[in-house]
């Protein structure tokens, strides 16, 4: 899709304002206006344009809501146009241009493919916020691939802000083994919950007693209820009764005159009205016909009274015209005579010139001859030319005077330049020490980059100390620490990973043999104060007794016969006691279950204690396993091992020791090499110059300061010396210079000499010419006064010619003249004496006379004519309005017959009495109706003949007495229902204090609460990790996808956007395997991460890929304009630049079109682009 055209003919500040974005090839469309111009609101306008304008817009302040027009032709993808103008509406918003025919809503529906508003401006639209946060989001994300292209792809820019907020709040609900997250609070607060259930009991057999009282009372007070509810209906059943019987007598009446109109035809409201105005307009019809044909005949009577000449019309127009250049013929006989008396003073004023310029004139009258002798005087020679000659006369003969004396001064000056360089002495050995200083250049720069280096090393060799004492390694120097064996990374890490998984695995179950523990001691506490409590006995208690009981009765065997009645009892007493215990023990049955359930969680956390208390010892054997071979792997290289985070810290350490032992080392090749190079200097300078013997001696190889000193004293020496050199070297140059300058100003002088010369040469030439050319056939009295001419009298004698030919030029014209004028009057003459013989058959008369009797008849005959048309015009009409008159009598006549057919009458006069008879009826029927309603909303669930006949039957004083009785009975019912909702309260109230201030019915709803909170958050917590999932595996899909296609067409623009410094977007993995992008900066190879990218960079890499998904989309089909709102004020002039070009480049496949407020945009897309590549619009 491509826009075409834009017309804002209604919409914000605009009226009537047209967008031409038509122009191909190259479609980026650059559209300015300064601020409060309208640049937003245009943006506006395209999106409200083809999506809608919505309800509460904000670009109705000048136009109403029902005014507002926008509209647009649109080229679709098959190459056909779409035009519509949308208005605000809700019904049939797309219109035509002109706004006349409806458009329907699908065609633009399928030029936008079903793309929404949101998803159009961050596909295909790009701001400068938009761009902003892109390139922060290109730098926060460090470079994921995924994250970046699905960002630049679907245009948001918030990808790692989404990514980040969505585990933010995956925390915020649950966090494994955390506490603080609400979801792991509410595990803790339902396990107190479940174990405070189990500790509460509530007596049962009391518990059940007052729940069914309480369902007794309940079901009490909803019969007390029914039975009140039974009462208040047929109380309000009586009362309708009563209140219809008001009504009633009217609604008889009614039936019975519906019933004697049963037989009358139902005819609508309007039947009379109608039935009347027919009648009143038929008459008015029958009227208005008569009329008009009497008002005919009349008319075709003063028809034939017209009669007009048709010849003397036909002739209409030339008479016109004749007519009304009359005046003008007049006027054309005045100027001949007022011509013919200028020629006279004209030819006498050509006399008079020729007789000053000393040539013998003819007479004034004799015309012919004046203007033969005006011709001979025509200047035959170039008039510029000549006149060029007399004012350079003074300047040539001045230039050659001044020419000579610039000569001699010449060669004066070159004589004197000679004779000073041959008195200059000529140095070339200075030349060498120049150089070799220039090579060196200045001495404080070498000393202070040695002095620079030699402090470089001192400080670097200050911190390799620090960081060996910071090793704790005084046995060793740090030539020799850098040299230990250290183990590897993958030793290391793999003691580290033992260590910290040994200790992890320790701490793991050293807290589940402390939660073991306790729990084993909370078991207990409640196992002992429950028997404190109830003094229940336990199962050994019975295991005792019955026991005792068994070894008793066996003992009965062996007693003597005189111990049997005592070893009887002994045994009843036995029986008894364990019988006792079993009372007991059913009568607290759940106390005794409780019990047991205690006792065997005792024995089982007492075995699982010994068990997780061998899983403790052997976790602590393994670390100590663990951490042995950690103390080896360090003291088998003279190392005192510490824990692996100090032995990481110690690593660091060791490795900046590592790496400032490099650069000491690089620091002290640096300091020789500067020393080497001030040692060649000195060398070099003494070569070139001559030093004490003292000097000469070379410096130490290992004294610095020795080599320092040698070199300032001879660099000093060979400054001293190349001064008064260089003096002498530049007073030479400067009089070799003055030589070669004077030489060259002689030069130029001899040649302007000869110019001067040859100039004045040809002048005179040249003046002789122009005085023969003038004097050629004049007489010799006028050729002798020529050759006497000065070039200062020149002037005046051409003036004198000039005026001559002037006079000679007006008398010709003036006779030109007066013929035209004499011919064009004996022309209009004919013309008028021929139509007056042809049309009047007068031509002898005067030509004034024969022209006003011409116009006289052409009036009359048109006014006769005029009379006609008119005539013919008004019997037309008359025509038509009989025939009208006709068809109104005619239809009128039918509506009538309708209306008798409608009313079945035999005849319009009967239709007034049926009229009103319908309208009687009519009114019969309405009070029937609303009677109906009123007594259908009284009859409650009976139909209305069923009421009429309770009403009719019904005896008012009865029904009335039975209303006060049912109101007695309902009062009756109140208490009764009062006092068993007072009883089914108490039972309440007596059922709650049984349970306690925390009773089970309580704690159960406690934990039914929160266990319905820990469901919401259970479930918030599981969209919030699907989303998380979802979007993971999007971005991954989308990455794999597009990745290719869109990171080749992304390097490209990248490129140009970085004007070169980067040569591309290369794709790689960080450290943990996850797909990155980088940039590849050519000249250093590099490949650099997101996060290290200016934000400028960052930006020209959100805007690439862009632009890459852009063309990518583009290459599947869906081709749409690309909206930019000013998205390139923050970048230089060479990046703007670089990034019009890109967009110039993308123009050529889609519509681009950029709004802007800034002037110099515009400028430097003139200076970047060619003019083909853009177009500007001016708000």
């Amino acid at each position: 899709m491509i826009i075409e055209h834009l017309y804002l003919n209604a919409f914000g500040r605009f009226k009537d304002q047209h967008l031409d974005f038509s122009a191909q090839p190259c479609r980026l469309h650059l559209v300015f206006g300064p601020n409060e111009s309208g640049k937003t609101t245009s943006l506006r306008a395209i999106g409200d344009l083809l999506f809608g304008i919505p309800n509460s817009t904000i670009d109705n302040y000048l136009h109403p809501n029902a005014k507002m027009r926008v509209g647009a032709t649109l080229i679709t993808a098959d190459g056909s146009r779409l035009s519509f103008l949308r208005r605000k509406a809700r019904k049939d918003p797309l219109r035509d241009l002109d706004d006349n025919a409806v458009v329907a809503p699908e065609q633009l529906e399928r030029v936008l493919g079903g793309i929404s508003r949101e998803a159009f401006f961050n596909q295909f639209g790009l701001t400068y916020e938009a761009l902003r946060q892109g390139g922060e989001e290109v730098k926060r994300s460090e470079g994921h691939l995924g994250e970046i292209l699905f960002a630049a792809g679907a245009g948001v820019s918030q990808m790692s802000e989404i990514a980040s907020q969505l585990t933010s709040d995956l925390k915020g609900i649950f966090v494994p083994n955390g506490k603080k997250p609400p979801v792991n609070e509410l595990i803790s607060t339902l396990r107190r919950t479940a174990s405070e259930l189990r500790d509460q009991a509530v007596p049962t057999r009391r518990f059940n007693e007052l729940q069914q009282a309480i369902e007794e009372a309940t079901e009490q007070a909803e019969e007390f209820s029914q039975q009140h509810r039974s009462l208040e209906k047929q109380r309000k059943r009586n009362q309708a009764i009563v209140e219809a019987l008001a009504i009633i007598n009217e609604w008889d009446e009614v039936c019975r005159q519906l019933d004697e109109l049963k037989g009358v035809k139902e005819l609508d409201a309007d039947f009379a009205p109608k039935s009347q105005a027919t009648q009143l307009e038929l008459k008015n019809s029958q009227d208005r016909l008569q009329a008009d044909k009497d008002r005919m005949d009349q008319k075709q009577q003063d028809r034939q009274s017209c009669h007009f000449d048709q010849a003397v019309i036909d002739q209409s127009e030339p008479i016109e015209k004749l007519y009304g250049e009359f005046t003008l013929r007049n006027q054309r006989q005045a100027d001949v005579e007022q011509s013919e008396a200028k020629l006279q003073q004209l030819a006498a004023d050509l006399v008079q010139q020729l007789t000053g310029l000393q040539i013998p004139a003819r007479q004034p009258d004799d015309v012919a001859a004046l203007l033969t002798q005006a011709d001979q005087l025509t200047v035959t020679i170039a008039r510029n030319e000549l006149t060029d000659r007399v004012r350079s006369h003074q300047a040539d003969w001045q230039a050659q005077q001044k020419a000579e004396t610039d000569h001699r001064e010449a060669t004066r000056h070159m004589e004197d330049c000679q004779l000073q360089l041959t008195e200059t002495p000529d140095d070339q050995g200075g030349l060498r020490l120049d150089i070799v200083l220039r090579e060196i250049g200045a001495s404080a720069v070498l000393l202070d980059s040695e002095s620079e280096r030699l402090q470089r090393c001192q400080s670097v060799t200050s911190q390799c100390q620090k960081l060996l004492r910071q090793l704790n390694l005084p046995q060793f120097s740090v030539s020799e620490v850098v040299k230990l064996p250290l183990p590897t990374d993958e030793q290391v890490q793999s003691l580290e990973s033992q260590i910290k998984d040994s200790e992890k695995r320790l701490q793991q179950e050293r807290l589940k043999l402390e939660g073991s523990q306790a729990r084993q001691e909370e078991v207990r506490l409640q196992l002992d104060e429950l028997r404190r409590e109830s003094q229940v006995p336990t199962q050994q208690d019975l295991q005792s007794a019955r026991q005792e009981r068994d070894e008793t009765v066996n003992g009965l065997v062996t007693v003597a016969a005189d111990q049997l009645v005592p070893a009887v009892d002994q045994v009843r007493q036995k029986i008894n006691s364990a019988d006792v215990v079993i009372d007991r023990m059913r009568a607290d049955q759940e106390a005794v279950t409780t019990c047991s359930m205690l006792q065997d969680d005792l024995d089982d956390l007492a075995k699982k204690i010994q068990e997780q208390q061998q899983c403790v010892d052997r976790a602590i054997e393994t670390t100590d396993q663990v951490t042995k071979k950690w103390d080896a792997l360090w003291s088998e290289r003279s190392i005192d091992a510490q824990s692996p985070a100090k032995m990481k810290q110690w690593l660091g350490t060791f490795a900046d020791l590592l790496s400032k032992h490099d650069e000491l080392q690089s620091a002290e090749q640096e300091h020789q090499t500067v020393l080497r190079q001030i040692q060649d200097a000195t060398l070099r300078l003494t070569d070139v110059i001559e030093v004490s013997e003292a000097n000469q001696q070379p410096g130490e190889s290992g004294d610095p300061d020795r080599i320092r000193q040698q070199f300032q004293v001879i660099y000093d020496q060979a400054q001293e010396q190349n001064v008064v050199l260089s003096e002498i070297r530049d007073q030479r140059k400067t009089r070799q210079a003055a030589l070669q300058q004077a030489e060259a100003d002689l030069t130029k002088k001899s040649q302007d000499l000869d110019q001067a010369n040859r100039g004045w040469k040809q002048w005179q030439q040249g003046w002789q010419e122009a005085l023969d050319a003038l004097a050629v056939g004049l007489s010799d009295a006028a050729q002798a006064a020529i050759g006497a001419l000065k070039p200062e009298a020149m002037l005046q004698h051409l003036e004198q010619r000039d005026l001559v030919q002037s006079t000679a030029e007006q008398i010709r014209s003036t006779q030109q003249a007066i013929a035209n004028l004499q011919l064009q009057v004996q022309h209009y003459d004919q013309q008028v004496t021929k139509l007056a013989g042809l049309l009047l058959g007068q031509a002898e008369q005067p030509v004034s006379e024969l022209i006003r009797a011409l116009k006289s008849s052409l009036d009359q005959s048109l006014e006769q004519q005029r009379r006609s048309k008119v005539l013919d015009q008004e019997i037309k009409q008359l025509e038509q309005a009989l025939a009208k008159g006709s068809d109104e009598v005619r239809e009128g006549t039918n509506q009538l017959e309708a209306l008798c057919k409608q009313a079945e009458v035999a005849g319009p006069d009967d239709l007034d009495k049926v009229a009103r008879q319908a309208q009687q009826k009519r009114k019969a029927i309405d009070s029937h109706d609303q009677l109906r309603r009123h007594l259908q909303s009284l009859a409650a669930d009976l139909s209305v003949d069923e009421f009429v006949q309770h009403v009719h039957a019904a005896d008012v004083d009865q029904v009335r007495a039975s209303i006060d009785q049912l109101a007695d009975e309902m009062e009756l019912l109140k208490p009764q229902k009062d006092r068993a909702l007072e009883e089914r309260g108490a039972r309440l109230t007596e059922r709650d204090a049984i349970q306690g201030d925390r009773g089970a019915a309580d704690l159960k709803q406690d934990y039914e609460l929160q266990l319905s909170k820990l469901r919401d958050l259970t479930a918030d917590y599981a969209k919030l990790s699907i989303a998380q999932r979802l979007l993971k595996q999007t971005l991954e899909h989308y990455r794999s996808e597009h990745q290719s296609p869109i990171l080749a067409l992304a390097c490209s623009a990248f490129a140009k956007l970085t004007e070169g410094r980067y040569q591309g977007l290369v794709p790689g993995e960080d450290s943990k395997g996850n797909p990155v992008l980088y940039g590849h900066r050519g000249g250093d190879d590099e490949w650099v991460p997101m996060g290290k990218m200016s934000v400028g960079t960052a930006d020209a890499v959100f805007l690439a890929l862009r632009i890459a998904s852009i063309e990518h989309q583009l290459g599947s089909g869906v081709v749409m304009p690309v909206v930019i709102d000013d998205c390139l004020v923050q970048l230089d002039d060479q990046r703007a630049g670089a990034a019009l070009q890109v967009l110039a480049d993308l123009a050529t496949q889609t519509q681009v079109i950029l709004f802007t407020h800034h002037q110099h945009l515009l400028d430097l897309a003139g200076s970047t682009l060619n003019a083909d590549q853009f177009h500007t619009h001016v708000l």
